[in-house]
Parts: C-alpha cells; sequence; structure tokens
C-alpha cells in the first residue's frame, strides 16, 4: 500500500481479489487497534475507506477514521455492523483522555447493516470545517478547530469478549480543495 504505514502487520493480511482488500483481525480486548497509518501528518484532508465487518457480533466492534491524530488528539469516526455511526473528538488532557461526541446514532438509516456488507465512510477537513458522510450520505457539517493537523489512521475498536475480522477497501486520501 504505497503512501500507508501498516501498524498491526502481524493481524493484517492483503488479499488480491477485485477489489483488492486489506483484512484485519484482533484477539478480544478493549482496544482501537490501529490498522493503517499515514507516515505524516496532514491538516486539509479527504480520506475515505469501504468497511466490510467478516466477524463481529453485532456491537462488539466499530472501524473507520481517525484523523488529525496527534498526541493532543483526534477525530474518530466509526462504524459499527449493527448500523451505528460514531463521531468524537477524542481530548488527551493531562494524562486522560476526554471524548467529546459529535455525532451517535445506533442505527442510521443510511447503514447498510451485517457482515459481509459493503459501507463507505469518508472524512474531509478544510480549515476549521469538518464534514463526514456514509454511503455517500452527509452526516454533519460543522465547524470545529481542536485539532489543525496530524495522522490519518485507519482502526478497528474491539471489545475484550470478541474476535473479529474487518475488510478495507477503495482506500482513498487526497488534499482537501477549496
Amino acid at each position: 500500500l504505497p503512501g500507508w504505514v501498516l501498524s498491526n502487520p502481524e493481524n493484517s493480511t492483503i488479499r488480491s481479489q477485485e477489489p483488492p482488500e486489506l483484512q484485519a483481525s484482533f484477539a478480544p480486548k478493549n482496544l482501537v487497534h490501529s490498522v493503517l497509518r499515514t507516515p505524516g501528518a496532514f491538516n486539509d484532508v479527504d480520506a475515505s475507506v469501504t468497511v466490510r465487518f467478516l466477524e463481529a457480533p453485532e456491537g462488539t466492534t466499530e472501524a473507520g477514521i481517525q484523523t488529525r491524530w496527534s498526541t493532543d488528539g483526534y477525530y474518530d469516526l466509526t462504524f459499527s455492523a449493527g448500523g451505528g455511526i460514531f463521531l468524537g473528538a477524542i481530548r488527551n488532557e493531562g494524562g486522560t483522555s476526554k471524548y467529546v461526541s459529535l455525532l451517535s446514532e445506533p442505527e442510521h438509516s443510511a447503514a447498510r447493516k451485517g457482515l459481509g456488507v459493503p459501507n463507505r465512510l469518508r472524512v474531509m477537513h478544510r480549515d476549521h470545517k469538518l464534514r463526514a458522510w456514509l454511503n455517500g450520505v452527509l452526516l454533519l457539517s460543522i465547524e470545529d478547530s481542536s485539532f489543525q493537523s496530524g495522522l490519518v489512521r485507519i482502526v478497528v475498536r474491539s471489545e475484550k469478549e470478541h474476535r473479529n475480522r474487518v475488510a478495507f477497501s477503495a482506500l482513498q486520501l487526497r488534499e482537501a480543495l477549496g
């Protein structure tokens, strides 16, 4: 994957099918796992990825995109196999992380639910403007200046009771223009 760093190669497999996809699988742990990340920071960015849950009991696993990721914090857009969509700002303050919800929809109407079903996530930052889409449907468009630049990461969030396997394809990263 030119232009990306594989964060957990021992948990990832690249499948040469159509479309090619990166499959990641993680043992049961209550953690956010970075699958891919950019080698450098971005400020104005347009990032999108198609996500398919292959093994994930409903409500136990989320996958998505983190943007403007740094030690100060980041934006986090994730989707679950049950159709939930979540967007938050995670601020790291004094050694603790504080989650500020910007969007929380346990069952969004734009979601395609179930295992093996593709869903397209997209996040765009331009200056202080933040926009997010699910399957081409605009989820929100807000002004937020919490974070100015940082890495872009593709992530899987899992709970400690369930193993998961998630596939990512059609990854796009561009500069967000005007």
